[in-house]
């Protein structure tokens, strides 16, 4: 047992130090594209991202940036933080598949310390955790300054823990483990939600330690409990507990007439007393109607009832469970209340990273998406509102036809629900105005005729694109309906249920997920993003039969083909080795059987169950596949498992001494992680990689003194913001991302100075384009003739009930309008010689359709 201890620790702290020298010898020297250089900003300059945020990230960014001699190092410490987070996960991944292979080869821990047993657990884990170093997706979050190095650690420690809470759970104060896995899954949540897709896997372990006899019954109810927990904490905690600290606020600030954020307060305090008074009386149950009762309601308080959305079922939940809990109280183990709401406490206390968000916003930073400095604005945030909603288990096809109400008696327009209110500060008029919030909108969804509905919908994106993808990648046969609309009755082919399975299977499963899984464990093409084409991104085995199959003659490709670093093959080996560790698992009798189960839940929930949840969409603007870094994680512990599998296969063959089968699986085993790494280190290797940075630096560079530089999309706009924020380039020029434009948010910080760069100028006033007003001014075209832009804004903005339709909502009579231009100003700027006056035109047409948005305006 020491030896094994002493091996287990120096072998584990190895594969760390192979990780950790893998990942610091390619992180990226500077920004990366995408969110990174966002994250990076954040964590320098304590700027709030965008949602739902990462506090905690921030906080552990901003630290590895103290180390920093100068700015320009700042990414780089950023992407050591990634680089030393990946290889700590590497080193619990050794720890977790000896574990279990532990479990399955040591029945005696008398007798079965053997050298040849610890040499067989020591190479599950040495191959295991190596193959997972080198896996092309998890090696490439590694060496960014992105949330998905860190959001895997907390995976690795959280699922570690509860094999170590296994180990020691018939010793006394066992129950600290449980206590700090829920205390870290707190702290996660500030970094990605990922990390509660573990929960079901830990509630399996738990349940088959707990339970000498383990059903069919009883694993089925574990599982729907787990399945509860990530529910409480995803809706009941992170978006309930905001939900009623807001409550709470519109009560003491527009009721009582009490300062912004002054209800936030005294519904901390409550829920303070409440989890500690709760705590003690758990502790100690003199009352047990009373504990009942007060646990119930403490638990509700944090979250629970307002799953629903509703006080009055929230309250009658409440009363329903501390009558029961009344009826069974015999039966309450009021040491396990009491675990529970310290684990809750301390899930809270970690939560709480989101606190930094509030304040930063506060302060009004450079870059402060959402600017949610209120528990209004929050909660948005949290909930992502701004990215929309997508249906899940039941919605309407890409073709829905919403049903109609006339507006005014002069048109129809689609009919929507009014969902909650949309609070918002309201715009102080002087500086006598009391804080107050006002409603400024209704959360709205469009009303759908029954017909267009469906069962778990896949095909529900109305965007053209993805329409005409939805058809190719079912090869859509469809079904007609017939619906009224008007009162007139018309027919619809529409998308059928198989079609609809046939996308979520084809697209979903197949492209957006099990080609990542077998880029990482048979081998890659190449790294072209492509959409299902024979020459891009494909997976492949490196064996000519096979490609030629999937992916054609690879000779035949030109060599801009041939020649990408990217393409990696690795013969299947790492995928087969993790089929034999599956088979080795289930085979190896009770022990074996649950450890399955723990891994296959833990693979499912990080794999599939997130292709469900995510419901993506045709034509993703990247590659997906460090999403299902967790699924990957899972399937290396099989990986790791499959070296007892060729152990197991050395004996059949009469290899009879164990110490020799041992060393010759091990050895012959770690080939596959040593191809893995001779294939990916060219691709992954950014030690020389300055693109973003420099995309970025040469944008802002080519810009005149105190310009405005418009942006649209994330790689637009990332890279200007970190150069800006972090290596102070160009400070002078306002970036102004234009799909943010249509935010009121977005538009009071282009209305405020920026380090050099001063305000924009912009004619609106806060209460002209509040959420809520002026979002889409309908385009009502009365008259043919253009006007101008500035007789426009007038009728736009008027009060005068000529200019409003019935709902109080603006509307233009017209659908041209036109600046007007001045040659001599235009000549007297410097933008045209004299020369060239002929070629200037007197205006600038605009023409809009159905609506002018608030971005157009």
């Amino acid at each position: 047992m020491k030896r094994y201890k002493l091996f287990n620790n120096i072998f584990g702290w190895l594969a760390f130090a192979v990780a950790a020298f893998t990942y610091l010898s390619t992180i990226e020297p500077t920004g990366s594209f995408w969110d990174c250089g966002e994250f990076i900003s954040s964590a320098y300059k304590f700027d709030v991202g965008h949602p739902p945020g990462a506090p905690f990230f921030m906080l552990l960014g901003k630290f590895f940036t103290l180390f920093a001699s100068g700015s320009a190092q700042v990414a780089a410490l950023v992407n050591s933080m990634s680089a030393l987070c990946s290889a700590f996960t590497i080193l619990f991944l050794f720890w977790t598949i000896t574990h279990l292979a532990r479990k399955i080869v040591i029945k005696n821990e008398e007798t079965d310390f053997t050298p040849a047993n610890i040499i067989a657990i020591i190479g599950t884990g040495l191959t295991g955790a190596l193959a997972y170093t080198f896996t092309d997706s998890f090696w490439f979050s590694a060496v960014e300054g992105e949330v998905y190095a860190m959001s895997s650690l907390f995976t690795a420690v959280v699922f570690w823990l509860i094999l170590k809470w296994e180990q020691n759970a018939d010793s006394a104060h066992s129950d600290r483990w449980l206590i700090l896995i829920a205390y870290l899954m707190g702290l996660s949540i500030g970094v990605h939600l990922l990390n509660l897709l573990t929960i079901p896997a830990i509630a399996l372990v738990y349940y088959f330690k707990r339970n000498e006899t383990v059903t069919a019954k009883g694993v089925i109810a574990t599982v729907l409990t787990s399945f509860a927990m990530v529910i409480f904490v995803m809706y009941g905690l992170v978006q309930g507990f905001v939900q009623v600290a807001a409550w709470f606020e519109l009560l003491f600030v527009n009721g009582a007439g009490m300062p912004y954020n002054s209800g936030l307060f005294i519904y901390l305090i409550i829920t303070a007393a409440l989890l500690a008074w709760t705590i003690l009386l758990t502790r100690n149950p003199k009352n047990p109607i009373l504990t009942n009762v007060v646990f119930i309601s403490t638990m509700s308080f944090i979250g629970i009832p307002f799953l629903m959305g509703n006080v009055w079922i929230g309250i009658l939940i409440i009363i329903v469970a501390a009558v029961l809990f009344y009826f069974i109280k015999n039966k309450i183990n009021y040491h396990w209340l009491n675990t529970i709401t310290v684990m809750a406490v301390v899930m809270v206390i970690g939560y709480f990273s989101f606190g930094v968000i509030m304040i930063r916003a506060s302060a009004q930073p450079t870059m402060d998406q959402n600017a949610p400095d209120n528990v209004f604005s929050l909660k948005s945030y949290l909930n992502r509102e701004q990215y929309g909603d997508r249906p899940l288990l039941y919605g309407e096809v890409f073709n829905a036809v919403p049903e109609y109400e006339e507006l005014c008696g002069i048109m129809y327009r689609a009919k929507m629900n009014k969902g909650a209110p949309i609070y918002e500060k309201a715009v102080k008029m002087s500086e006598n105005d009391k804080d107050k919030y006002v409603a400024v909108s209704h959360k709205k969804d469009y009303v759908y005729i029954n017909q267009f509905n469906m069962l778990f919908p896949r095909m529900y994106s109305s965007v053209q694109q993805h329409v005409d993808e939805y058809k190719s990648w079912s090869d859509m046969k469809g079904k007609t309906v017939r619906f009224k609309i008007n009162g007139q009755t018309r027919m619809e082919v529409i998308p059928s249920f198989a079609d609809n399975l046939k996308f979520f299977f084809t697209y979903q499963l197949n492209y957006m997920y099990l080609r990542y899984f077998m880029w990482n464990f048979s081998g890659r093409q190449n790294d072209l993003q492509g959409n299902g084409e024979i020459d891009k991104g494909n997976w492949i085995t490196g064996i000519k039969f096979i490609d030629k199959f999937r992916a054609g003659e690879n000779q035949l490709y030109p060599d801009t083909l041939k020649e990408n670093k990217a393409h990696n093959v690795y013969y299947m080996l790492p995928f087969l080795l993790g089929i034999l560790g599956i088979f080795y698992q289930i085979y190896r009798g009770k022990r074996g059987v649950q450890t399955f189960w723990v891994t296959m839940t833990l693979f499912f929930m990080t794999g599939i169950a997130i292709v469900i949840y995510l419901n993506q969409t045709p034509l993703q603007p990247r590659e997906r596949d460090y999403a299902y870094a967790g699924s990957f994680y899972a399937f290396c512990i099989w990986i790791g498992l499959g070296v007892l599998g060729v152990i197991s296969l050395l004996k059949k063959i009469r290899i009879t001494n164990s110490v020799a089968a041992s060393i010759t699986a091990t050895v012959v085993c770690l080939l596959v992680p040593a191809q893995m790494a001779q294939q990916n280190w060219d691709d992954h290797d950014r030690s020389g990689r300055f693109a973003a940075r420099d995309f970025g630096a040469n944008y802002l560079n080519s810009c005149e003194p105190n310009a405005i530089i418009f942006s649209n999309g994330d790689n637009d706009t990332f890279p200007l913001w970190y150069n800006q924020e972090v290596e102070g380039v160009r400070t002078d020029v306002r970036v102004c991302n234009l799909s943010y434009i249509q935010t009121d948010w977005y538009i009071d910080q282009m209305k405020r100075g920026s380090y050099q760069s001063p305000a924009l100028q912009m004619s609106l006033e806060k209460q002209n384009y509040i959420t809520g007003t002026n979002d889409a001014v309908q385009i009502i075209a009365r008259y043919d003739q253009p006007i101008n832009v500035n007789t426009a804004f007038d009728f736009i903005l008027s009060d005068d009930s000529v200019t409003k339709l019935c709902d109080g909502s603006s509307f233009l009579p017209v659908s041209k309008i036109f600046i007007p231009v001045n040659a001599d100003s235009v000549i007297a700027a410097g933008a045209l010689p004299e020369s060239r006056r002929t070629e200037i035109v007197p205006q600038i047409n605009f023409s809009f359709a159905n609506y002018m948005t608030k971005g157009d305006m």
